[in-house]
């Protein structure tokens, strides 16, 4: 059986989605070693592999190029069985395939805030042709088929993982003395951590309604800690640090 992954970019970049794909890359290499299948990798916009996740020999890239990456996908998925298609945003190459290949099977992941809305014609027509809907969580699935005509049996949940190189020999977390004194981090201090961007366009990832929370529990545990990791734009940082100092929060947050 030949399984081909197409994707936008994993090893390039960090961030919710990458890490996701670099997971999946992983179990279909897995998968292709256990059952004898041929399995290929095709990236838009990464350089080259982490050799932990896939071998060199099965993965294909080309930095941004979409011409030759169009051209390569399509050539392979000609005689290929199933293809994933590993965003929304591909779905044109999607309807691509189907007409190259009226044979292969089609499975389209989704991830969150791009599918949470009416994704329009050529979209919805892509996610028709799927026989399989790889959703990482019911929230998003439910999302889905709120505003578009899907078929709710095609899903299936597939829920993120950690890394497979995850190390969880040591159970316990260690918080260095310096780390402590910057942040005012006490023994006991109960400690919310939340990695993130910073921007307008993110909000609905929820750290401000964290922070209004934190407010209520800091009746309860004064010395609760939540910190915000990650970058942000002027204007959304600006916001939430105003909002902060509204809430008396400055020693929390």
């Amino acid at each position: 059986m030949r399984i081909i992954f197409v994707y936008l970019k994993s090893f390039s970049g960090t961030g919710g989605i990458e890490s996701y794909s670099k997971s999946f890359i992983k179990c279909l290499q897995e998968l292709g070693t256990a059952r004898e299948h041929d399995i290929e990798i095709f990236s838009l916009h990464d350089d080259k592999p982490d050799k932990k996740y896939v071998c060199k020999a099965a993965f294909f890239s080309f930095n941004g190029n979409k011409i030759r990456f169009i051209f390569n996908v399509l050539k392979s998925s000609y005689s290929a069985d199933i293809v994933f298609i590993g965003h929304l945003n591909l779905s044109i190459l999607g309807i691509l395939i189907h007409l190259l290949n009226k044979n292969v099977k089609l499975a389209l992941l989704i991830f969150g805030i791009e599918a949470w809305n009416n994704v329009g014609l050529i979209k919805n027509y892509f996610v028709n042709k799927c026989f399989k809907i790889i959703s990482i969580s019911e929230y998003t699935k439910n999302g889905f088929t709120k505003f578009n005509n899907i078929n709710s049996e095609k899903f299936h949940i597939l829920p993120p993982c950690l890394s497979p190189f995850y190390d969880d020999t040591e159970n316990e977390i260690i918080i260095d003395n310096d780390f402590r004194i910057n942040y005012g981090l006490e023994r006991s201090s109960p400690i919310l951590i939340a990695v993130t961007r910073l921007y307008s366009t993110e909000r609905y990832k929820g750290y401000e309604n964290v922070i209004r929370a934190i407010k209520v529990l800091v009746e309860d545990f004064p010395s609760i800690k939540y910190i915000i990791v990650g970058s942000g734009d002027d204007k959304e940082v600006s916001r939430i640090n105003k909002l902060i100092n509204d809430q008396n929060l400055s020693k929390n947050v």
